[in-house]
C-alpha cells in the first residue's frame, strides 16, 4: 500500500504493484458508494474537516472492505493528513510502515537527505519481500519513467492547439500514470498512444483550461461542461504533470528524490504558482481553475495569493470551493453558477481577441 506521491520505481522493478488508497477512494466515490465509509470514519472520531479521500479509505479499512496490505509506504508530500492516516492504517492492520520525510526546503541538501531515505526504502522492500533489487533492474524502470515524462511533455505542448477527446477521468488516469504507475511499460505505452492519437487531430483550439488540484469528476455539471467538449476542456492538470520532470537513469535515487523535493506540492506556494505559469504558457491556457478541495489546508491557504499572481500574469482565474469525493461538501449549485459564469467570461474574452469558439 502506498500514498500517491511515493516513488514506486523500486516496487515496479521488483514486479510489485503499489495499491494506491487515493485511487481506491476515487473509484468508490465515482461509483457513488462513498457515504457509508465517510460516516464510519467520522463515527470513530475522525474529524469532518479531514480530507474526504482519506476518510473514505479509513472508513473502508474500519469496515473490513479494504484488503490488508503486507506493508505500507507513505510520504508527507503532498498532504499533511498522510502523517495521521497511514500511521492509523498501519496500526489497524498491524503491518510495517515506512515513512519518507520530505523537507520543506527545496535544495540539493534536501535531495541528498531524501535519496538516502529512498535507499532505505528499497532495503525495507527487500526485507519484506525476501529478495534483492539490482541497479540494472531499477535503471530499466527509470528508463520507462524518463520516456513517459518526455512523451507527456510533448503531449502537453501539442494540446495547446489540438484537442484529444476525453472525459474528466482522463486527467485522473493521467495522475495515476504519472505517480503509482510511473516506471511501468504500460505508462510509457499510454503516453505513446496519446501522442499518436493527438497528432491525428486537426489544428484548432477551443478554450484551454489549466486545472489546479483535484478534479471533481463526480460533479454532473462539471462533467457535462468539460467532458468530450472540443470547445471548452481541461487541457492540463497539475496533479498529473507535477512529477513528470526529466529523469536521470544513471542516478535513480537522486532523480526520484528530486521529483519529491522540487514537486510543486512541496515547499512555498510560490513554487506551485511558477510551475502553473510555465504550464499555462505551454498549453496556451485561456483560463485557470484553482479547486479548493475540502480539507486540503495547503490549497485553501494559498488561494488568494495564487489568484492574485496568476491574474497579474494575464490568466483569468476561478477559485472554486468544493469536494471531489464527498457530495455533502460539494455545493453543486454554486459550482454550476460559478463555472458557467467563468466559462462565459472566457468565451467572451476569446471572441474579443479574435479566437472565437462555437457555443459550448
Amino acid at each position: 500500500m502506498v500514498s500517491l506521491f511515493v516513488p514506486c520505481e523500486p516496487l515496479i522493478a521488483m514486479g510489485l504493484n503499489g495499491f494506491g488508497v487515493e485511487s481506491f477512494s476515487s473509484y468508490v466515490s465515482g461509483a457513488h458508494a462513498q457515504q457509508t465509509f465517510l460516516e464510519k470514519a467520522e463515527s470513530t472520531g475522525i474529524p469532518e474537516t479531514l480530507c474526504s479521500y482519506h476518510k473514505v479509505f479509513l472508513g473502508a479499512a474500519q469496515l473490513g472492505v479494504m484488503p490488508k496490505p503486507r506493508y505500507i509506504i507513505s510520504t508527507n508530500v503532498a498532504c499533511d493528513a498522510n502523517q495521521i492516516t497511514f500511521r492509523e492504517l498501519a496500526g489497524q492492520f498491524g503491518v510495517p510502515h515506512f515513512k519518507i520525510d520530505v523537507p520543506y526546503r527545496q535544495n540539493e541538501e534536501s535531495v541528498t537527505y531524501v535519496a538516502d531515505q529512498l535507499h532505505n526504502m528499497t532495503a525495507f522492500i527487500e526485507e519484506q519481500e525476501h529478495r534483492s533489487l539490482t541497479v540494472g533492474m531499477l535503471r530499466e524502470t527509470m528508463t520507462h519513467t524518463a520516456r513517459t515524462a518526455e512523451n507527456y511533455d510533448r503531449l502537453l505542448t501539442l494540446s495547446a492547439d489540438r484537442y484529444l477527446a476525453g472525459d474528466l477521468t482522463a486527467e485522473l488516469q493521467a495522475t495515476f500514470i504519472s505517480h503509482m504507475l510511473l516506471g511501468t511499460v504500460e505508462a510509457e505505452k499510454y503516453t505513446e498512444l496519446a501522442l499518436k492519437e493527438i497528432r491525428k487531430q486537426p489544428a484548432g483550439r477551443g478554450i484551454n483550461i489549466l486545472w489546479l488540484h483535484t478534479i471533481p469528476y463526480r460533479s454532473e455539471h462539471v462533467s457535462r461542461r468539460l467532458s468530450n467538449n472540443p470547445d471548452v476542456h481541461i487541457t492540463a492538470c497539475d496533479m498529473a504533470y507535477e512529477s513528470l520532470i526529466p529523469a536521470d537513469i544513471n542516478n535513480p535515487y537522486e532523480s526520484m528524490a528530486r521529483r519529491l523535493v522540487y514537486s510543486p506540492f512541496n515547499g512555498p506556494i510560490g513554487h506551485r504558482i511558477d510551475t502553473a505559469l510555465q504550464k499555462a504558457k505551454q498549453i496556451r491556457a485561456d483560463g485557470i481553475v484553482y479547486f479548493c478541495h475540502w480539507g486540503c489546508k495547503a490549497t485553501l491557504g494559498g488561494a488568494a495569493l495564487v489568484k492574485r499572481e496568476l491574474e497579474a500574469a494575464g490568466y483569468p482565474t476561478l477559485v472554486l470551493d468544493g469536494d471531489a469525493c464527498d457530495p455533502r461538501n460539494a455545493g453543486e449549485g454554486q459550482i454550476t453558477t460559478r463555472m458557467d459564469a467563468f466559462i462565459e467570461m472566457l468565451k467572451q474574452h476569446k471572441n474579443r481577441s479574435g479566437g472565437g469558439t462555437e457555443s459550448a
